[in-house]
C-alpha cells in the first residue's frame, strides 16, 4: 500500500514538473524560431545590398573604362592632327566623368552602409538567438534540478514511512511470537537484519565469512542464512564447509515459496558433487532424480541454461520423454536455440553425444562464473570466455548483432593476430563498429576486466592480448604503458603477431626498462614479424628493402614481401605493387647527399633561384640526380622534355621520367602521365 502511495504521488510531481518544463521550452523554443527567422530575413537584406554594392562598383568602373576610351580617341586625334577634337572631347569625357562617378560612388556608398547595417543586424539577432538558446538549457537544468529536490523530499520522507512500517511489521511479529508461543530463536530485530544485508554485500569473501559466523546465534534458524554461508565456502574454495553448510540449509528449510531460489542452489551443488565423486551411476541414480525433480520444481521456465541442464541429465539418466520437455521449453518460447536446436535433434534420434553433454554442464559452470561476477552481458560474456578457451564460433555469431564493444575489440584482435591470411577488411569493419559504440565503451570494459584478468592469469593468450590493449589505451582500467609493454613483448616472444606488429611500430611510449629482447635491431623486429605472416610487417619491410631503409636495397625482396601482403588483403601492398617498375637500374654511387645536392643546384638554375636562369645547366644536374634514383629530379626532367624547357621538346622521354618518378610515389607524377594520354 505504502508503495502504491509512494508510487502515485512520484508519477504526480513529475507530471507536474514536466509540464511546466514543457511550456517553458515551448515558448523559448517559439522565440528561437521568431529569432531564427528574423535572422533568416536579415540575412536576406545583407546579400541584396551586397549585391547592390557589386552592381554599383561595376558602375562607377564603366565610368572609367568609359573615359579611358574617349582618352585614347583624344590621343589618336590629336596625332592626327586634329588637335581641336582632341582638347573638346577630352574635357566633355572628363566633366561627364567625373558627374557620372560622383554618382556611382554615392550609389556604392549608400550600397555600403546598407550592408553594414544589415550585417551588423544579423550579428545582433545571432547573439540574441545564442542567449535564447542558453536561457533554455539553463531553464531546463534549473526545473530538472528543482524535480531531483522534490524527488528526494518525496524519498526521504517514503523511506521514514517504510521504516515506520517495518518496525511496526517486526512489532508485530513480536506480538504473533508472544501469542503463539513460538521459540526465541525465531525473532529478529532491526540491528540483526542490518548487519546481515551488510554481511552478504561484503565483497572481501574472508571478512564476509567472519561477518557471517558472528550472526550464527541470530539467524540459525533461517535458510536463506545458511545458503549464503555455503555460497561464501564456495567462493573461497572450502568445498568441506560448502557441503556442512548446504546440509544445514537442507536441515532447517521449509516449503514456503513456489519456486525457491535457495534450495535450486543447494540441489545443484549437492549435483555437481555427486557426479565429481566418480561413483557408479546406478548407485546414485536414484538420489540423481530426486534432486533433479527439485531442481526443476523450482526452477523459473525462462532461466534457459537450467533447462538445459535438465534436459541432459534427465536424458542420460534415462528419462528421456521428460528431458527433451525441458529442452523444447527454450526452443517453444524462444529462451535460447543454438544449443538446444542441436540437442534437441540429437535427442529425437535417441542419443546424445557425451561431448555434446560435456559442453552443456561446461556452458553451466561458465553461465555461473559470468553471474557470480555481476556482469550483465552474460551472452558476451559467455562468447568470450569461449574464444579465450579456443573457441571463436559464439564470438564469430555476435559480429553482426552484438551492440557491446569490447566483442568487435576481441574480433579485430582474433583477426590480427592470425598467422597469415588476415582479412583487413574484416580489421576495418571491427574498427567502425568499435568506433561506432565508443560511448558505452568504459562501462562495458569495466563490466569485462575481471573475466578478462582471471583467464590472463591462467595463461590464455587471447585474453592477455586483450588485457595488454586494454592496459595500453587504459579501457575499463588505469592506463599502464610499461605494463602493457612488458605483455607485448613477451606475447611478441611467443610468436603472436599482433603483439609482434606492436612492438616494430612503436605504439608504445619507452619504459625505464630495456625491451625483451635489446639485441634485436627494429629492422631485425620488422623480419621477424613479417616471417610470422604478420601482412603490415611485410608491407612494412617491402618499403624497406625499396629504399634500402635499415636494409640493403633489393627491388626484388621488395616485390617479394609486397605480393606476400597484398596476398593477405593489404590495400598498400597491392597499389605499391601496381607502380614498382619491372627492372631496376643499378645504384648509383653516389651518396644520398650528392644526389641531393645535384638535383638542388638544377632546380636553382631552373628556378633562376640565386643564380641566372639557364634551364639548359639545370637539365644537365637534373639528369645526373634522376638516373640516380632522385624522384623529384625525375619528375621536373620530365617536364623540362614534356615543355621542351632547356631541351629539345620529346614526349617520349618526358613519359618515362614521369614513369620513374611515379615508381618511386611521387604526388604529381602519375596525374602527369594521364595528362599525357
Amino acid at each position: 500500500m505504502l508503495g502504491t502511495i509512494s508510487e502515485g504521488n512520484s508519477k504526480r510531481l513529475k507530471s507536474y514538473y514536466n509540464v511546466a518544463e514543457q511550456r517553458r521550452i515551448t515558448y523559448a523554443l517559439s522565440n528561437i524560431r521568431m529569432t531564427e527567422s528574423r535572422i533568416k530575413a536579415s540575412q536576406n537584406a545583407a546579400d541584396d545590398a551586397s549585391r547592390d554594392a557589386a552592381k554599383a562598383r561595376s558602375r562607377r568602373n564603366s565610368v572609367v573604362y568609359s573615359w579611358l576610351g574617349n582618352l585614347a580617341l583624344s590621343c589618336v586625334s590629336f596625332f592626327t592632327g586634329d588637335k581641336v577634337f582632341a582638347v573638346e572631347n577630352m574635357a566633355f569625357a572628363s566633366a561627364q566623368a567625373h558627374e557620372d562617378w560622383e554618382k556611382q560612388d554615392a550609389r556604392l556608398e549608400r550600397a555600403e552602409r546598407e550592408h553594414r547595417r544589415a550585417t551588423e543586424q544579423v550579428e545582433h539577432e545571432r547573439v540574441r538567438l545564442s542567449n535564447l538558446q542558453a536561457e533554455m538549457k539553463q531553464d531546463e537544468a534549473m526545473l530538472k534540478e528543482e524535480l531531483r529536490n522534490s524527488m528526494w523530499r518525496l524519498e526521504r520522507q517514503d523511506l521514514a514511512d517504510c521504516n515506520a512500517l517495518q518496525e511496526r511489521l517486526l512489532q508485530s511479529s513480536w506480538n504473533l511470537l508472544r501469542q503463539y508461543r513460538l521459540p526465541d530463536e525465531y525473532r529478529l530485530t532491526q540491528t540483526s537484519l542490518k548487519n546481515f544485508y551488510r554481511a552478504v554485500q561484503e565483497e572481501d569473501v574472508t571478512r564476509r565469512s567472519r561477518m557471517l559466523c558472528n550472526l550464527e546465534d541470530e539467524f540459525r534458524v533461517y535458510p536463506p542464512y545458511w545458503y549464503y554461508r555455503a555460497k561464501t565456502a564456495q567462493e573461497a574454495g572450502s568445498l568441506t564447509e560448502a557441503r556442512q553448510h548446504f546440509a544445514k540449509f537442507s536441515e532447517v528449510w521449509r516449503p514456503v515459496l513456489r519456486r525457491d531460489p535457495y534450495k535450486l542452489e543447494a540441489a545443484k551443488f549437492r549435483i555437481q558433487e555427486l557426479v565429481s565423486a566418480g561413483k557408479d551411476l546406478d548407485d546414485i541414480k536414484p538420489e540423481l532424480l530426486s534432486l533433479l525433480e527439485t531442481v526443476y520444481t523450482n526452477t523459473p521456465k525462462d532461466d534457459w541454461a537450467d533447462n538445459l541442464f535438465l534436459g541432459v541429465a534427465y536424458f542420460l539418466l534415462g528419462e528421456k520423454n521428460k528431458g527433451m520437455d525441458c529442452i523444447a521449453v527454450n526452443l517453444d518460447f524462444g529462451y535460447e536455440e543454438k544449443i538446444s536446436g542441436m540437442l534437441f535433434a540429437q535427442m529425437e534420434k535417441g542419443s546424445l553425444d557425451s561431448g555434446e553433454a560435456q559442453e552443456v554442464v561446461h556452458r553451466m559452470k561458465l553461465s555461473d562464473l559470468i553471474t557470480s561476477m555481476n556482469i550483465a552481458d552474460g551472452e558476451s560474456a559467455m562468447a568470450l570466455s569461449l574464444y579465450f578457451e579456443g573457441n571463436t564460433e559464439a564470438l564469430e555469431a555476435l559480429s553482426k548483432t552484438s551492440g557491446n564493444p569490447i566483442v568487435f575489440h576481441a574480433l579485430r584482435l582474433m583477426e590480427q593476430s592470425k598467422g597469415g591470411g588476415q582479412d583487413y577488411g574484416r580489421v576495418l569493419e571491427f574498427l567502425g563498429r568499435h568506433e561506432a559504440l565508443k560511448d558505452k565503451v568504459q562501462g562495458a570494459y569495466t563490466e569485462i576486466l575481471p573475466l578478462v584478468r582471471k583467464y590472463s592469469d591462467e595463461g590464455r593468450e587471447s585474453a592477455r592480448v586483450l588485457l595488454a590493449d586494454m592496459l595500453m589505451y587504459g579501457l575499463g582500467v588505469e592506463q599502464d604503458v610499461k605494463t602493457a609493454r612488458e605483455m607485448f613483448g613477451a606475447l611478441a616472444e611467443g610468436g603472436n603477431v599482433y603483439a609482434q606488429f606492436v612492438m616494430i611500430q612503436g605504439r608504445l611510449a619507452p619504459v625505464e626498462q630495456a625491451p625483451a629482447k635489446p639485441n634485436l635491431t627494429p629492422a631485425q623486429r620488422v623480419i621477424q614479424a613479417a616471417e610470422a605472416g604478420n601482412a603490415e610487417a611485410q608491407f612494412q619491410l617491402g618499403k624497406m628493402y625499396k629504399y634500402g631503409e635499415g636494409v640493403g636495397q633489393d627491388i626484388q625482396k621488395a616485390r617479394y614481401w609486397w605480393e606476400k601482403a597484398a596476398a593477405q588483403g593489404h590495400r598498400l601492398a597491392r597499389q605499391a605493387l601496381q607502380i614498382l617498375p619491372a627492372a631496376q637500374a643499378p645504384m648509383s654511387t653516389l651518396t644520398r647527399e650528392q644526389i641531393e645536392d645535384l638535383y638542388r643546384t638544377g632546380a636553382k638554375y631552373y628556378n633562376g633561384q640565386g643564380v641566372a636562369m639557364d634551364k639548359t645547366k639545370a637539365v644537365e644536374y637534373l639528369t645526373q640526380a634522376a638516373e640516380a634514383g632522385h624522384s623529384e629530379a625525375q619528375y621536373l626532367l620530365g617536364v623540362c622534355y614534356r615543355f621542351g624547357h632547356g631541351v629539345n621538346q620529346d614526349i617520349q622521354k618526358a613519359r618515362y621520367w614521369y614513369g620513374k618518378a611515379a615508381a618511386h610515389g611521387h604526388p604529381y607524377a602519375r596525374s602527369a602521365l594521364r595528362n599525357l594520354d
